[in-house]
């Protein structure tokens, strides 16, 4: 998937379901790759599929593993809704995502979820929450020196800076 050979990636984790015996934990993280790899070939249904089939593993694994797959199978689901213009449920799910993270203490998937949240207010135009959003993502990025997602972030708040200066003209 690293080279973007998506669709090389998806035969070999479907291959992996079929003919390895592998934990439910182990089986959550190919279903997540593969919900990935389908999600990047803009296969949303296939995408989904994988994503429900982790949320209904979580019931199989330890409380920590379950946790975890549990909220990025519910950011991931909260994307594609987004994508498909559900702004009010894709929310839903990323509002979820965030509190398991935050529960579990997954200071990325915190950031994540918190940036995923403000690119949905910036999309529902409620920019003053976007920038709430977008503020507490980078206060996290920043504090345990994370970088994944700094860039857009920081993209992000320029955006709706700028909105705010051409508006106040």
């Amino acid at each position: 998937m690293e080279n973007e050979k998506y669709r090389v990636a998806i035969e070999e984790f479907e291959n992996m379901l079929r003919e390895c015996v592998l934990s439910p934990t182990e089986r959550m993280s190919v279903l997540l790759n593969l919900g990935n790899a389908y999600y990047s070939l803009s296969k949303n249904d296939d995408a989904l599929k994988n994503y429900d089939a982790i949320l209904k593993l979580t019931k199989k694994v330890s409380e920590k593993d379950a946790r975890e797959g549990e909220a990025s199978a519910l950011g991931n689901i909260g994307l594609i809704l987004k994508a498909k213009g559900d702004l009010d449920n894709a929310l839903k799910y990323h509002q979820d995502a965030l509190k398991i993270d935050q529960e579990i203490g997954y200071k990325q998937g915190e950031a994540s979820a918190l940036g995923n949240i403000g690119l949905i207010y910036s999309d529902k135009g409620d920019l003053d929450n976007a920038l709430k959003y977008f503020q507490d993502a980078l206060k996290i990025l920043d504090k345990f020196n994370l970088i994944y997602g700094r860039d857009i972030i920081l993209n992000a708040i320029k955006l709706i800076e700028k909105h705010r200066k051409i508006r106040s003209i």
